[in-house]
């Protein structure tokens, strides 16, 4: 085929040539004819559509590849062509070059020796298919196979996590149980045993032992108490069924009144507790109270406990007379850019390293503790930390602090920081003292499916000097209270059991209150159900109150206070 038809269309080519060049130029391939100088001869209408020339005939007799083609893809072909020419041989490359407006189009060329004379070569033929939306294609799957590996592996570290905790919560529930059983069981062995001791008459048991085990199956009953709150509490808390109730209150009444209560036991273990003051206290915040009475008690608690113990043991190792072996525990309040510093101080021995790190783990003290007198739940520390998230703030513990103002190295200081909204109250409430007993014409019908219960309750109203009705059902409280009502000798108080069989102490409230003759009967709820939603529906039901079981008697007393006419 002739060079010079396809540049100067001079004259008119054979029949088969034309037929050759119509095929070319409606080829969707692009043809291009490069000499053996590596000029371009000729580019056929693909070629040209595809780069977006206007007039390839300017390109004529020039150098190929193009200069406008990207370095990369100029060197390329251009060993290529070489190398084709050299060897007459077919080379394939597969290569993206930029169109006039900068548009990256991919090509699959390939680059032919031909030769018309069968003796020698007399050009290049390169053939270039446009391969763009190909390798868009490719590129596209290749991104999405990428994804796809990275979606697998990330979802298999997210299995492979999820499984980790799996068995992580599965081991820690086991060894909460493990716990729960050892702590549950432990007082419960001496409850059951005293109790047990002390039925039988024909054990002669003197006066004084007789006195000494009903104080311990009432210290295991408190302890054995205290476990089963905490837990509560901490599920609550973890739950976030647990919510901040803020009340205003004064400060330094508060740390007062917890140096009070700490003081007896304090004393009693040879233990000098004291209350630090700052001077720039706020006189009223407005925070939950409860709750921060609830963490300050545990932390004094726990500091009088195990810093009696240590000196204890100091002492005794030294030789020294342990009575005269004086402790020191210490209860500072300061504050400082809207946050309370609440400071529980002792000198007793430091915790360690190793301890520190886990303290405020579930049964630690179990884990550390190795005086087996030294009662506690293992869950206070847990408890308290979860409380001071709560209230938006912090539960730390530093060891062997210098005293300020003092030779004194305090060995554990646990700081409780809590943020305060300060109050301004013009007047406080003046303290009222609760009567210690009530009129005998005072009645309460006192309702409980448990005659043990109702018992108890009724032994502790005539400690106050009030008689009681007892009723074992809902349905035999509505209809004596009714009886009553229209009798004209209203009860003063109806304390109703939560959970019954048959009608429910709720539904029991309604019905009395429904009554228009008993509409104004206070009742009040008791019950041993401390969850946050059955307190709620209770109050909802009408109860003006909701006392938990076992019954505290200061509690009592308040809410006797409140119905009943006083002595």
């Amino acid at each position: 085929m002739s060079l010079s038809k396809f540049r100067t269309k001079e004259g008119l080519p054979r029949s088969s040539e034309r037929q050759s060049q119509v095929w070319i130029e409606h080829s969707p391939a692009c043809t291009k004819i490069v000499d053996l100088d590596f000029n371009l001869q000729f580019m056929s209408a693909a070629g040209i559509g595809s780069l977006g020339m206007a007039d390839v005939t300017e390109y004529y007799g020039k150098p190929y590849p193009f200069d406008f083609y990207p370095k990369s893809f100029c060197d390329e072909m251009s060993k290529n062509l070489r190398k084709a020419l050299d060897t007459n041989e077919v080379i394939e490359q597969e290569a993206a070059v930029v169109d006039t407006d900068g548009n990256e189009v991919w090509f699959h060329s390939t680059i032919s020796p031909v030769s018309e004379s069968g003796d020698k070569i007399d050009y290049l033929m390169v053939v270039s298919l446009d391969t763009t939306k190909q390798n868009v294609a490719r590129k596209e799957l290749e991104h999405y196979k990428l994804n796809l590996e990275k979606l697998v592996y990330e979802r298999t570290l997210e299995l492979e996590k999820a499984k980790k905790e799996a068995l992580e919560a599965n081991a820690s529930k086991s060894t909460f149980l493990a716990n729960m059983s050892h702590e549950i069981r432990t007082p419960l062995n001496a409850i059951i045993g005293f109790s047990e001791l002390l039925a039988k008459p024909s054990l002669n048991i003197t006066e004084d032992d007789a006195q000494s085990f009903q104080l311990t199956v009432h210290e295991n009953a408190q302890q054995l108490l205290a476990l089963l709150n905490n837990i509560l509490d901490l599920s609550k808390v973890e739950s976030g069924v647990e919510e901040v109730n803020a009340v205003v209150f004064e400060l330094a009444d508060l740390s007062q009144g917890l140096e009070g209560f700490h003081q007896a036991n304090a004393q009693k273990n040879n233990l000098c507790l004291s209350l630090t003051l700052a001077r720039n206290l706020p006189e009223f915040i407005e925070s939950d109270r409860t709750k921060i009475i609830q963490v300050l008690n545990n932390l004094l608690s726990n500091a009088i406990k195990f810093t009696a113990d240590s000196h204890e043991n100091i002492a005794a190792g030294k030789g020294v007379n342990v009575k005269n072996k004086q402790g020191y525990v210490n209860l500072s309040v300061a504050a400082n850019k809207g946050e309370i510093f609440f400071t529980v101080s002792d000198s007793g021995k430091a915790i360690n390293e190793n301890e520190k790190k886990h303290i405020f783990e579930p049964f630690i003290q179990s884990k550390f503790n190795t005086n087996k007198k030294i009662k506690g739940t293992g869950l206070g520390l847990t408890l308290s930390r979860h409380i001071s998230n709560l209230l938006g703030g912090a539960l730390t513990l530093e060891t062997n602090v210098q005293g300020v103002g003092t030779e004194r190295v305090w060995g554990n200081c646990f700081c409780l920081s809590i943020p305060f909204k300060e109050v301004i109250v013009k007047q406080a409430k003046a303290h009222v003292n609760l009567p210690a007993t009530f009129s005998a014409k005072s009645l309460v019908i006192c309702v409980d499916d448990i005659e043990i219960n109702n018992v108890l309750i009724k032994m502790l109203l005539l400690r106050f000097g009030v008689s009681a009705e007892l009723v074992d059902s809902g349905e035999k409280a509505i209809e004596l209270t009714d009886m009553l009502c229209q009798a004209g000798t209203p009860p003063d108080l109806v304390l109703m059991d939560l959970r019954m069989p048959g009608i429910d102490g709720i539904e029991t409230t309604k019905r009395i209150l429904a009554n228009e003759h008993c509409k104004n009967v206070p009742v009040v709820m008791l019950s041993a159900d401390v969850i946050s939603e059955q307190i709620k529906c209770a109050k909802d039901s009408g109860a003006v109150d909701y006392l938990t079981k076992p019954i505290e008697i200061s509690e009592l007393n308040r809410v006797l206070a409140k119905y009943l006419r006083p002595a």
